[in-house]
């Protein structure tokens, strides 16, 4: 009986590896279908991807033994990203002010969602963040383009055609590519010489918007697949809710434009008394709101925190009922106007408007490619106006990063659906013409930004034993840096430690932290009190960079003229005098109010500002970098 049973047991663990054996085999069968029929969407991919690394590598290769871990930094913010992708690594994951000492373990206004893809890898890996950086140079962007092209060609046909696909991969080379064509203006003086390139492509950036735009353009094809077919639904309903619930803990706007194109289609399908989807989105915003819950657990404790209104302010929120437009959406919208009459006039193109619903027959109703490109555009302009009727919106502009890419796609789609029926050489040779422009245009922007960058971040090398030195010091250590800026925000980005003075002023944080520390920074560049005055004319920007209460001063912002802000006026009448006090301070005193290790100064710290620290040792120097212990 025993030898019976061992038998059986021994023939079902065989039978179950068989099974699995087979199932991997069908995997990797399906995969390599799936490659050989999207082969040139691969192709495409690939080529994005090498567009937006390559200038890293090349960069690298360029300079050989003089490189010292310092990479090319594409888009703007990108050392604040790296230090809080540094933070995470090191273990505060909540990121509270991400880059002082105090108050570290507090939780964030913006979550750490982004970051963690990036540090989570890292740390596995055994990867430095900045070589999983230039990484990802090439893997987001690659997934970017498949994510766009299998939206576009879902939405053009419900198979995939060579035409189909040719129009999805021009429409996904559009958006990775070519992006900033939408701005012609900036377009025509940057190829014509009148205005200086610098910048490279938009998803260069790392964490976001990229990060963002994954989430998003994630959730919209779950959602479009949701729409059209039966199978899976529950399966691609909880899909859809966490990538909707990733985007809240990511970046907010790209969850502002998801939740946003919801809402719509919820709206129109509510009219069209199609039950069953609404139930549908119903089910994916509760399966968004119970994945999103801590996260709104967490604001509410935040929001019962000291200096929360303000902390908000900070972050770009504005209290406004003022509309904004958008060229590109109310184009697009034009677009779409004119192809609704097309289509009501041309009797030839009804059959575009007779479709079998879920929960009813044969009816003349727009298609669902239709509605949902609609949905993408009018869910963009609300995001952009929502403030009308709420009175409240954060930094808006923002939105703009996701609502180009949407009137792309949804340019892409009508042309598409609307020319294929009769025109489609005319649309063969757009489709062409587009595949040119966008590839030029991105290797052009890249070639033309490295050019400008190289020598800079060339330049920047030479700081690659300070930021060796700090990291062989004990973690979490605080440094003051004299006389520069830019290595104000690398020496969080490319070490563990935290700096004693900083811009990077959103989260959490005293007011008096900011108010103090800028002072103690005007004070080691050795100006006096009567210097002041005339010190803040010449560097009014400065001010405004380390004491900005909201987005509209910091940035000069002419709109939202129903939005203002006297405090900030008044904090730079008292800075005299404010000065005047902290000046007459025991100097040492008065900075180690706060943590304090080091004090980092581009050339020495002048004998007058050493004598009122009481005697300082220097630890450290390479170049015109030195290091003085504070402690």
């Amino acid at each position: 009986m025993k030898k019976i049973k061992r038998l059986k047991q021994k023939n079902i663990v065989i039978f179950i590896g068989i099974d699995y054996m087979n199932k991997i085999k069908s995997f990797f069968n399906y995969l390599r279908l799936a490659v050989l029929n999207h082969k040139l969407a691969l192709v495409g991919a690939i080529l994005v991807g090498l567009i937006y690394i390559l200038p890293n590598i090349f960069f690298i290769a360029s300079l050989g033994k003089n490189y010292h871990g310092i990479p090319m930094m594409q888009t703007a913010n990108e050392d604040f990203y790296l230090a809080r992708i540094q933070k995470v690594i090191d273990g505060h994951s909540l990121l509270g002010p991400a880059v002082f000492y105090e108050n570290r373990h507090q939780g964030s206004l913006t979550p750490a969602g982004g970051e963690i893809f990036y540090a989570l890898p890292s740390r596995l890996l055994r990867l430095s963040p900045v070589n999983l950086v230039i990484a990802s140079r090439f893997v987001l962007p690659f997934i970017l383009f498949f994510l766009v092209y299998f939206l576009i060609s879902r939405l053009t046909a419900n198979s995939f055609s060579a035409l189909n696909k040719i129009n999805a991969i021009a429409g996904a080379l559009l958006v990775t590519l070519g992006y900033d064509l939408v701005d012609y203006r900036s377009t025509w003086l940057f190829l014509t010489g009148k205005i200086s390139g610098g910048n490279f492509l938009i998803w260069a950036r790392l964490v976001n918007p990229v990060m963002g735009a994954f989430f998003l353009f994630s959730f919209l094809l779950c959602l479009w697949v949701i729409i059209r077919q039966e199978r899976y639904r529950k399966t691609l309903i909880a899909a859809a809710g966490g990538f909707l619930a990733l985007a809240i803990y990511t970046y907010f706007f790209s969850w502002g434009i998801a939740v946003s194109v919801l809402a719509i289609l919820g709206l129109v399908y509510l009219l069209e008394k199609r039950y069953g989807l609404i139930k549908s989105l119903a089910a994916i915003g509760l399966v968004a709101a119970v994945l999103s819950s801590p996260y709104w657990f967490f604001s509410w404790q935040l929001s019962r925190a000291q200096g929360y209104k303000e902390a908000l302010l900070r972050n770009g929120l504005f209290y406004t009922h003022y509309p904004l437009g958008n060229k590109i959406l109310l184009a697009a919208l034009a677009f779409y106007a004119i192809a609704t009459i097309f289509l009501f006039i041309k009797r030839k193109t009804l059959p575009l408007w007779k479709e079998r619903i879920m929960d009813g027959g044969l009816k003349n109703r727009p298609q669902d490619w239709y509605i949902f490109s609609l949905a993408l555009l009018l869910g963009g302009l609300w995001a952009l106006n929502q403030q009308i009727i709420t009175g409240r919106t954060i930094y808006p502009y923002h939105f703009v990063q996701y609502t180009i890419p949407l009137a792309m796609i949804a340019a892409m789609v009508l042309f598409y659906n609307l020319l294929t029926v009769k025109r489609t050489v005319i649309w063969r040779l757009a489709l062409f013409f587009i595949i040119m422009v966008s590839l030029g245009w991105g290797i052009f922007t890249q070639v033309k930004a490295y050019r400008v960058s190289f020598d800079y971040f060339a330049g920047l090398q030479v700081y690659g034993p300070l930021f060796d030195w700090l990291n062989l010091q004990p973690k979490d250590n605080v440094v003051f840096v004299n006389n520069s800026d830019f290595l104000n925000g690398l020496v969080p980005a490319f070490t563990h430690s935290n700096v004693y003075s900083s811009t990077f002023a959103y989260n959490l944080i005293d007011p008096n932290r900011r108010h103090d520390s800028y002072l103690a920074r005007i004070r080691l560049k050795g100006v006096t009190a009567e210097e002041f005055d005339e010190y803040l004319k010449q560097n009014r920007h400065e001010a405004v960079g380390y004491l900005f209460s909201n987005w509209k001063v910091l940035y000069g912002i002419k709109q939202f003229p129903d939005f203002s802000d006297p405090l900030f006026e008044e904090k730079i009448k008292k800075l005299p005098e404010d000065y005047r006090k902290f000046y007459a301070k025991d100097f040492r005193q008065a900075l180690s109010k706060y943590r304090l290790d080091y004090i980092l100064s581009v050339g020495p710290l002048s004998d007058k500002v050493q004598a009122d620290l009481g005697g300082v040792t220097e630890v450290f120097r390479s170049g015109d970098i030195l290091i003085y212990n504070f402690k």
